[in-house]
């Protein structure tokens, strides 16, 4: 804001709020939107957007003092040395409500990160509309929501929440590619719990509808920090595995830490726990996991082999033999579909005992959900490499382990067994006239069993019929798959031309 001093203006700052306010943030365990610009971009790197601008005087909504910024920081800076733009809104100016010119500096700032392919932050903490704008301020954030909807798959687009988060004001953050929770006092909802005891009687709080807890579990969440220090940091880390925009590949690193996985990852016979493995693989043991608390049975994340940015999609054998249920399935659609749009090559690792079974999973849309996954394998242009590390079975190996659905390479360890139907189950009903349950059956048994494994299920009998491209042991495995990387890194893939596609949703 410009004021003057008799003969020229003099420049007043974006105060962030009264010292009052700036308290109350802090005793809520909550940083300043100045604070967090400092803490996630590099030093004085960042340009703010219109610092000045104040909201637009109208009869309902004239302020005591009209606050400088309008209670939101916009503008473009680095991080780790990368452009970045964001808009950070300012709970202690105004609540960091959303009025007309709030929503247009946010705007501009996502406009600007379309315009120059780079990522784009918004940290949301807001008590939410400003009424007195009315419809100025609903259509200036409208124009902010279509923009951002055109934005994904075009843009890295990451929603931090650090405060409230109600309403319309909460449709930026599902429309994300990652949402980000921190510290207590950030939650996201529909409709506040004040509302929700007003119209239906309902007693609840904000923290149990939209909390962060609440909102990883229901799969909105994919990161929660305790604290906002720690979730800025854990922002840093994703960018760092993210190309700028959908034309440009992620950053290529030297690659020279290595990878942990040896044999003796096997010396039970089969894999008991994937992380270890995922974390062998990966560059100096480096693993980030996206959604850990939704759908365990199925893992999410990204490393680096080698140099290469890469996401994985990994049974979980140790969370109920890493079947797939239909939250792990719509968990792993949206993550393929993240690394097909910004050209993240894609790892499965699989050992599951197939489809999760029973009424509840039916009722709830399984069908539905596992043609998702379907879907977004299909139609993934990325390069994808398949590992076996035990067994996969019927549609599990359809959807996640085949060529048919865009594998370019697949490999399979010896303690691998694929196949229409588990072992034990296909022996049973193939020698069903042969077989009984008696004893006196138990070595013949076996030995069918051992026939089947060698000749249908086993990794050599997969590699004979060219359903795998090699079995290797562990030890091996990095190193292969840092190979194929190399060699799918220009990788041509055309579809056929289509106005959009058509998703199950």
């Amino acid at each position: 804001m410009l004021k003057s001093n008799g003969s020229l203006p003099v420049i007043v700052q974006n105060s962030g709020g009264n010292d009052a306010a700036v308290a109350k943030q802090h005793a809520a365990g909550k940083l300043t939107a100045r604070e967090r610009v400092d803490f996630l971009f590099d030093a004085d790197s960042f340009i703010e957007i219109e610092p000045n601008s104040t909201a637009r005087i109208t009869d309902l909504n004239i302020s005591p003092r009209m606050e400088p910024g309008d209670g939101v920081i916009s503008g473009c800076g680095t991080i780790r040395g990368r452009q970045v733009c964001a808009a950070v809104q300012d709970f202690p100016v105004m609540g960091g409500s959303l009025g007309e010119v709030h929503a247009r500096k946010i705007k501009k700032a996502l406009s600007l990160a379309m315009k120059s392919g780079i990522p784009f932050i918004y940290i949301i903490d807001s008590a939410g509309f400003r009424i007195g704008e009315g419809l100025d301020a609903l259509a200036e954030f409208s124009g902010f929501l279509s923009l951002f909807s055109q934005a994904s798959g075009v843009i890295p687009l990451i929603t931090v929440v650090s405060g409230p988060c109600i309403g319309s004001a909460a449709l930026p953050a599902a429309l994300s590619d990652f949402v980000f929770m921190s510290g207590a006092g950030s939650f996201v909802c529909m409709t506040s719990a004040p509302v929700i005891r007003a119209v239906t009687g309902e007693t609840s709080s904000d923290e149990a509808i939209g909390g962060r807890e609440a909102q990883m579990a229901a799969g909105f969440a994919h990161f929660i920090g305790d604290t906002e220090e720690e979730t800025l940091a854990n922002v840093q880390t994703l960018l760092s595995y993210l190309p700028d925009n959908h034309m440009s590949d992620p950053e290529l690193t030297d690659g020279s830490e290595s990878g942990s996985l040896d044999d003796s990852i096997l010396s039970s016979g089969s894999v008991t726990d994937m992380v270890p493995v995922l974390k062998g693989l990966s560059d100096g043991g480096e693993w980030f996991e996206v959604q850990s608390g939704y759908a365990p049975g199925l893992i999410t994340g990204f490393a680096r082999l080698g140099g290469y940015a890469a996401g994985f999609v990994a049974n979980q054998p140790a969370v109920d033999q890493g079947l797939l249920d239909g939250r792990a399935a719509a968990k792993a659609a949206r993550f393929v579909r993240f690394c097909d749009a910004f050209n993240i090559p894609l790892i499965t690792v699989c050992d599951t005992a197939g489809v999760k079974a029973g009424t509840d999973q039916e009722r709830s849309g399984i069908v539905l959900q596992m043609a998702k996954l379907t879907y977004a394998l299909a139609e993934a242009t990325i390069p994808r490499i398949g590992l076996v590390t035990g067994k996969i079975n019927g549609i599990a190996q359809l959807v996640l382990n085949s060529r048919q659905t865009g594998a370019d390479m697949i490999f399979a360890w010896p303690s691998a067994a694929l196949g229409i139907l588990p072992d034990e189950t296909a022996v049973s009903i193939l020698y069903r006239d042969k077989l009984a349950s008696a004893d006196e059956y138990k070595e013949e048994r076996l030995l069918k069993l051992k026939e089947y494994q060698d000749s249908v299920s086993g990794p050599m009998a997969a590699a004979y019929g060219g359903h795998i491209d090699e079995v290797i042991p562990p030890s091996r495995t990095r190193n292969r798959i840092i190979a194929a990387l190399q060699i799918l890194r220009g990788k041509q893939e055309n579809r056929p031309a289509k106005k959009h596609d058509n998703i199950p949703l």
